[in-house]
């Protein structure tokens, strides 16, 4: 398995949240300035990056193949808490694991400002709010 190429692809992934992060905060300030044409070309931009997160996904799996046991280590090292793994490895699975911790904060920030948003402009209605209810 090239670890080199899944750490390319999980550094492109975390170029990608980069985005979406800096397109969420943009977006918080047109729904301040409360500027439509804005919120739609934001909303769909981030919505294009994410699509692109999805094909780094599509394209980490396809580097597994159907060897079950590179399909394995692969779902280990791109699904186990990154803090949690024994410190011996390769420069690659280090690094691999560096640039998913990064991501995970980033994207638990993300998180919390898109469900502000999302509560602030959805009321009743938001996602947030359906989800925190049926709990």
């Amino acid at each position: 398995m090239d670890l080199e190429q899944i750490m390319l692809l999980v550094q492109r992934r975390y170029g990608f949240l980069r985005e979406i992060d800096r397109l969420t905060r943009e977006l918080k300030e047109a729904l301040e300035r409360k500027d439509e044409v804005s919120v739609r070309l934001l909303l769909q931009m981030r919505a294009e990056e994410m699509a692109k997160i999805e094909e780094c996904q599509e394209e980490l799996w396809k580097l597994a193949g159907q060897d079950r046991d590179h399909s394995a280590y692969l779902k280990q090292l791109l699904s186990c808490e990154p803090r949690q793994n024994q410190p011996g490895g390769s420069f690659e699975e280090k690094k691999i694991l560096e640039i998913r911790q990064k991501s995970l904060e980033l994207l638990r920030d993300i998180r919390k400002l898109d469900e502000r948003l999302n509560l602030s402009t959805g009321g009743e209605k938001s996602f947030y709010k359906k989800t925190s209810s049926e709990k």
